[in-house]
């Protein structure tokens, strides 16, 4: 009897284990109202969008962030508008802080 509740708690903890790694690693899903291609939420908004429909960037670590087009619209509009009013450094500036020269 002892082996069995042993066994239970051992496979039920390799259950979880295996589980929650699916979770973390995250992987694109399958289907969306727009299509049946696969879908991936924006790595700043969160919603999800089909793949295609999205600009992706690889990572070393191997993960992929995905960008949908009003974030990224969003982004290009602060970026103007900061260098229009010169509250953003020139590449210069950028150049030598990092530096690159």
């Amino acid at each position: 009897m002892a082996f069995l509740v042993w066994a239970v708690i051992v496979g039920g903890t390799l259950f979880v284990i295996w589980y929650g790694y699916g979770l973390l690693v995250g992987k694109p899903g399958v289907g969306s109202e727009e299509g049946d291609g696969p879908t991936a939420s924006c790595h700043l908004c969160r919603r999800p969008f089909p793949v295609n429909r999205m600009v992706s960037r690889d990572k070393i670590a191997g993960f992929v962030n995905y960008f949908c087009g009003d974030c990224i619209e969003a982004l290009y509009q602060e970026y103007t508008t900061r260098f229009r009013d010169g509250s953003m450094p020139s590449s210069d500036v950028l150049g030598t802080r990092i530096g690159r020269n």
